[in-house]
């Protein structure tokens, strides 16, 4: 599964903090994409180098890459793309730690493939337009975590894609994000098949439904909705609500008929 989201400067800011979202489950987060390699950054994410480039700053705070005024608009950060295991897997990586690397490969295998998809605008003084130009790059973050908020077993990566990207003449641009969004469920698909393959190299199988969602062959439904509790809460809810709104509509609204002005 994946989510995209925008995120704005303040969110990007207190997001991973509050949570302890910055703090990665078994150590810091991990720089990735060559965006980040175009500006030195590998490794271990450092905080004060991660608020300089929500901020659209260089790394080292020096150099404003990307213009700090938006129109009186909260400038926007980044996107956070969230890459998350099926729960048969998050199950069964608690008792195989060769699982959690199969995921980060995973991980790592769609964001080569966002990568593809990044671009900037630059204005081109001659011809009066935006110009929109493929660049390829990107400067991202990766936090792992494994558990969900109601603490189940939730494998899971949020990967920030912070908003700047490097052009073709070496300017720093902020990130045209509409593809990403575009290419959301081929992303999606794209860690899936990932990681499936991963886990037969380790010697279990899959299961696929119609959706193209899979599960490890063998793990018990039972098992999976026991540890699905934000899945479950989800399903009260809708109930609630399809409730609630059977009791606000008049049945007798349902059947009036139809007029066409003439």
């Amino acid at each position: 599964m994946l989510s995209v989201t925008t995120i704005s400067v303040g969110q990007a800011g207190s997001y991973y903090q509050k949570d302890s979202y910055y703090v990665a489950e078994g150590g810091k987060g991990q720089w990735a994409g060559r965006g980040a390699k175009l500006l030195g950054l590998s490794g271990e994410v450092r905080q004060e180098e991660y608020q300089n480039l929500i901020e659209g700053r260089s790394p080292c705070g020096k150099v404003q890459l990307v213009g700090d005024s938006n129109n009186g608009k909260e400038l926007k950060a980044g996107i956070d793309l969230t890459f998350s295991a099926p729960k048969s897997v998050s199950i069964l990586a608690e008792y195989n730690p060769r699982i959690f690397e199969a995921h980060r490969k995973a991980v790592g295998t769609a964001l080569e493939v966002a990568e593809r998809y990044a671009a900037g605008r630059l204005y081109n003084s001659d011809t009066g337009k935006v110009e929109r130009f493929k660049t390829g790059n990107i400067v991202a973050t990766k936090f792992e975590h494994r558990t969900s908020r109601e603490l189940d077993p939730q494998l899971h990566t949020h990967s920030f894609i912070a908003n700047i990207t490097r052009l073709p003449n070496g300017e720093f641009r902020a990130l045209d994000r509409g593809d990403f969004f575009k290419q959301k469920l081929y992303l999606g698909q794209v860690y899936r098949s990932a990681m499936a393959s991963e886990l037969q190299k380790l010697g279990y199988a899959v299961t696929h439904d119609e959706k193209g969602l899979f599960e490890i062959a063998g793990v018990d439904k039972e098992l999976i909705k026991e540890f699905s509790s934000r899945s479950a809460q989800i399903e009260t809810k809708k109930v609630e609500l399809r409730k609630s709104f059977q009791m606000r509509v008049n049945p007798s609204c349902l059947s009036l008929p139809v007029l066409i002005a003439g």
